[in-house]
């Protein structure tokens, strides 16, 4: 591996002004030496990559600087596939290497080695971007050969002007497995990570076996939660930009989020379009900011969601028949993105099934069995939830006819009716459990997990048995066994 030099980031971390990093003066794409200069030599050709990544990168500054003479020197360009070409370098001893934001990211500052160069070209010298073992282990110190964490690297910035935002917050939370006195639980866990003034932050020792879920924050701002996979031994690079345009509200419909995110507005703006995988335009597909605003795709398969709060956020289109796909966005105050999702991999949509009870029934399945029979509703056993095979219980419902599953913090997600009566979008059911009403459809995945599910029966605002009737937004009952 080659020599890495520690990072000392500008204040201004993009590409274009990357070249300030290790003093080198800003030039043109490709200098060559100056006048009057010895131009009787060779070519020195390679190309730049990203061991990380595992992709070649382009526009990184390469340079080579003679050891005797520091006057001699060269500095280029990789093109868009990595590939760098310098001429007429005399022969002697150099210093070769590259710098670029990719480096910046994992935190050095740049990449150089030795090269000895004679009278015939050299061809074929690679940079490369340290491999995720040093990473990790010039950041979160050596490990044992049993520590299967990962770690993740990134920048915060400003989403309307790029700018580094210093003492920032990023926090990744994720569920695992408790046993305690108490039995076997369901826990939560986060790690906390302050961003250096330069933007930059590290997180080590994340687990590698789940997804998880992160945002940064800076006082009351904060972006949206996103999704992320922490490679096993690996390095995650992840930025995220922070808007300051996001206003917070708490509406009747949709209620705030257990993790304490209301529902988040500002002055975004994000449109485009969702097909299938033969290119065919969806109508009728369910479309969610996460955290924020939702609609339905029109005939020409188009959304278009406005007052969205701006930074990094995650967005997921539902549509019956497929598994849901999850985009993350990174969205400027007051500007317009376009997004174009295609929905290519199917699922198997569950259909109401009807059976007869027998004697050995439990007492309070004896009613679900009996509206089973003859009830307007959908109803789903046992074994329709664990043909699913759904993580949580809400994966359940992406499979129900109307009922949609909001996400609102990337760990927990609402229940929302299409059908309910005398309201314009969709809203929130009644939920209950047992027969006991739930005060809220949030929760529900700490409250029943899906191999403890015998029963489940969902009714519009219309048809719902009179005994659970609450609302106007229809009835989800959930029997445990």
């Amino acid at each position: 591996m080659f020599p890495v030099m520690p990072a000392h980031p500008t204040s201004v971390l993009r590409i274009a002004a990357t070249l300030g990093v290790i003093g080198l003066p800003r030039l043109l794409p490709a200098q060559q030496p100056a006048a009057g200069r010895d131009t009787i030599g060779t070519t020195v050709s390679g190309e730049v990559y990203d061991s990380v990544t595992a992709q070649p990168v382009g526009g990184a500054v390469v340079q080579m600087v003679s050891q005797t003479n520091p006057a001699v020197s060269f500095t280029v360009v990789s093109d868009s596939v990595g590939r760098y070409r310098i001429a007429r370098v005399p022969a002697g001893t150099y210093v070769l290497g590259f710098i670029d934001e990719t480096l910046s990211e994992l935190g050095f500052s740049s990449v150089e080695r030795p090269l000895e160069v004679g009278a015939a070209p050299v061809d074929h010298v690679a940079l490369a971007t340290p491999g995720a073992a040093t990473i990790r282990a010039r950041i979160c110190g050596p490990s044992s050969p049993n520590d299967s964490t990962g770690v993740m690297v990134g920048f915060v910035r400003d989403a309307a002007t790029g700018m580094p935002l210093g003492l920032s917050t990023v926090v990744v939370v994720w569920r695992e497995v408790v046993i305690d006195k108490a039995g076997i639980h369901s826990g939560r866990r986060q790690i906390p990570a302050k961003t250096a003034p330069t933007g930059w932050f590290a997180i080590c020792g994340l687990p590698t076996d789940a997804p998880l879920e992160t945002r940064a924050e800076l006082g009351a701002r904060a972006t949206g939660f996103i999704e992320v996979n922490v490679p096993l031994h690996g390095v995650l690079v992840r930025d995220f930009d922070l808007g300051a345009d996001t206003a917070t509200t708490a509406g009747a419909q949709v209620a705030a989020t257990p993790l304490g995110e209301p529902i988040r507005r500002g002055t975004a703006h994000l449109m485009g379009t969702v097909r299938d995988s033969l290119g065919r335009l969806l109508e009728g597909a369910h479309v969610t900011l996460w955290g924020s605003n939702t609609t339905i795709t029109n005939a020409d398969g188009r959304f278009d969601l406005s007052a969205l709060p701006s930074g990094t956020s995650t967005f997921e289109s539902q549509y019956i028949g497929y598994e849901p796909v999850r985009r993350v966005v990174d969205l400027a105050p007051g500007r317009t993105d376009t997004l174009h999702i295609v929905m290519d991999k199917r699922v198997q949509v569950l259909a109401g099934v009807r059976v007869y009870a027998d004697t050995s029934t439990p007492m309070k399945l004896r009613g679900f069995e009996e509206r089973r029979k003859h009830g307007p509703g959908y109803y789903y056993t046992a074994a329709d939830i664990a043909k699913a095979n759904p993580l949580v219980l809400t994966d359940f419902f992406f499979r129900v006819p109307g009922i949609r599953v909001q996400p609102v913090s990337g760990l927990d997600y609402q229940l929302l009716s299409t059908q309910g009566a005398g309201f314009g979008g969709p809203c929130a059911p009644s939920i209950w459990i047992d027969g006991v009403s739930s005060d809220m459809t949030l929760g529900v995945n700490e409250m029943v997990q899906p191999d403890e599910v015998a029963g489940i029966e969902v009714y519009d605002a219309a048809t719902a048995p009179p005994a659970y009737q609450r609302g106007a937004c229809g009835v989800v009952l959930i029997w445990t066994k």
